[in-house]
């Protein structure tokens, strides 16, 4: 199978052409690093490679492009032209994680010692669109948009491993990690994302993955300078209704790693012996949701979501905070919950909410992801 692969998300601009099958076979690449707009260079750089590997459009079965997080304008230059191509051959596309291809990118030599990547691009004024891998591939921490020194507080490796921080974000996460004790860290701010990063992470994914263009959707991981800069909407906690249900159901689904259905949705809602609350803007989009239920004086929290868009800007807390006054009107002391030991930037939350850890249940998520047993006295 002939896979054209591309990326337009961060500073450079590449495109490949490889062959999957047993293995992955290059047959040409270009990375494109002068000063010309990815809108100028994108188009002709898929030309010359698929002319240097004697193919034309119609030849490629599948397609792989960067969705972000990275610039807004370079990620929509690359959607919109794979769109295009997409939608005139017919072929599938392959949606890749930009942190991800990122770390696909560069070739790591094993030395015994247990090693984890750090993908980081530079957000500006010590932010960082990141993520955080072992040497496996397998998500440590989600791939967001991070205060560089909220980043650092959330990586916990354990002693004797090495980090290897790479990309355009090195500079700020190194100041921000400083000497770490116990962890060897490695500089590799030089690397950028390369055609058979974007390929491997596609490979990676497996067939069932690719999307038809029609929903292939950015990742931005942060809100575009248009909407940094409008006035901060207005938001209102009530308590969430049957005809919420449905939207809430979808943002569990896009939001969380265990999501609820929508019959235990709609039993939260309408249970007598249970609250649910919800986050709104003035004119009524869902921006966040809780659910808890309660007996005697105890209660236990069940999820909390919060919109892509509208993360860290305190919606979470503001929701935990109604709950709480909610929960001890009824007469209820203290509050439980679970959390996935995975979970960091929801430890976070509860942590600084005044949660305290009072138990593990171990492999509760199944794959060895652990559950923490929380609790606080209302």
């Amino acid at each position: 199978m002939r896979l054209l692969v591309f990326d337009t998300s961060n500073s450079t601009c590449c495109a490949g052409v490889y062959e999957t099958g047993e293995g992955l076979r290059e047959l040409s690449y270009r990375i494109v690093m002068d000063k010309k707009t990815h809108s100028e260079t994108l188009l002709p750089t898929i030309d010359e490679v698929l002319k240097e590997a004697g193919l034309k459009i119609g030849d490629i079965d599948i397609y792989g492009v960067t969705i972000g997080p990275g610039s807004f304008t370079g990620i929509r230059i690359g959607i919109s032209t794979v769109k295009g191509l997409s939608l005139v051959t017919g072929k599938k596309v392959y949606p890749v994680s930009s942190t991800m291809a990122l770390a696909k990118s560069v070739d790591v030599i094993e030395n015994g010692e247990k090693t984890y990547l750090l993908p980081c691009f530079d957000a500006r004024n010590k932010r960082v669109f990141a993520s955080l891998y072992d040497e496996d591939m397998n998500e440590i921490i989600e791939e967001n948009a991070y205060d560089s020194n909220d980043l650092k507080d959330m990586i916990d490796l354990p002693q004797g491993s090495r980090l290897i921080i790479m990309g355009s974000g090195t500079s700020v996460m190194k100041e921000a990690l400083g000497e770490t004790e116990g962890v060897r860290i490695e500089d590799a701010g030089g690397a950028v994302i390369t055609p058979s990063g974007i390929a491997k992470s596609a490979v990676m994914m497996g067939e069932d993955q690719a999307v038809d263009a029609l929903v292939l959707a950015p990742k931005y991981c942060a809100r575009s300078q248009a909407e940094r800069f409008r006035k901060k909407e207005e938001i209102v906690i009530s308590e969430t209704t049957e005809e919420d249900v449905d939207k809430i159901t979808v943002l569990e689904a896009e939001g969380i790693k265990h999501p609820w259905g929508r019959n235990e949705i709609r039993d939260l809602v309408l249970s007598d012996a249970k609250i649910s609350l919800t986050a709104k803007t003035k004119d009524g989009e869902i921006t966040g949701y809780l659910g808890a239920s309660f007996i005697l004086d105890e209660a236990e929290m069940g999820n909390i979501c919060v919109s892509g868009r509208y993360r860290r800007e305190g919606i979470a807390s503001k929701l935990m905070d109604e709950l709480k006054r909610r929960l001890k009107e009824k007469g209820v002391r203290t509050l439980f919950l679970e959390v996935s030991d995975q979970n960091l930037p929801a430890i976070g939350l509860y942590d600084r909410l005044g949660f305290e850890t009072y138990g593990v249940r171990r492999d509760y998520y199944g794959d060895g992801e652990d559950a923490l047993l929380k609790k606080i006295e209302l």
